[in-house]
């Protein structure tokens, strides 16, 4: 695979910049046409963002130079814990924390049938 260039690197910090601005959610990996990780991985390395990832690789970047410093992409829309940070130190595994209570709820007038409930009806 061929290394990351200077061109690739800038396209994608301008659209997280553009992303971070307007408050969505950072786009997904495009190689050769858009975000890619071997560019956050660079930028996070020389201090420009910081990426946070939550369950199903949620990204989440804040940006820590330039004009828009203090700017960040939208955050995890169902509250889950960040469970990796890449920053200039590197990757970071925080301590994982139960959300199982988010994923546990039983929808609204949904009736309760005994194989839902794992009983014998015979």
């Amino acid at each position: 695979m061929p290394s990351i260039t200077q061109d690739r690197i800038e396209r994608t910090l301008a659209i997280v910049i553009a992303t971070a601005i307007a408050n969505e959610r950072c786009p997904q990996n495009a190689y050769g046409k858009g975000i890619e990780s071997a560019a956050l991985n660079r930028l996070a390395k020389t201090g420009w963002i910081k990426v946070e990832y939550s369950s199903n690789n949620f990204r989440c970047v804040h940006i820590l130079k330039g004009e828009h410093a203090g700017k960040r992409t939208a955050p995890d829309p169902n509250g889950n814990s960040v469970y990796l940070v890449l920053d200039r130190d590197g990757p970071k595994r925080l301590p994982v924390v139960d959300n199982s209570h988010r994923t546990a709820r039983r929808r609204p007038g949904m009736p309760q049938y005994s194989f839902m409930q794992g009983k014998d009806s015979a």
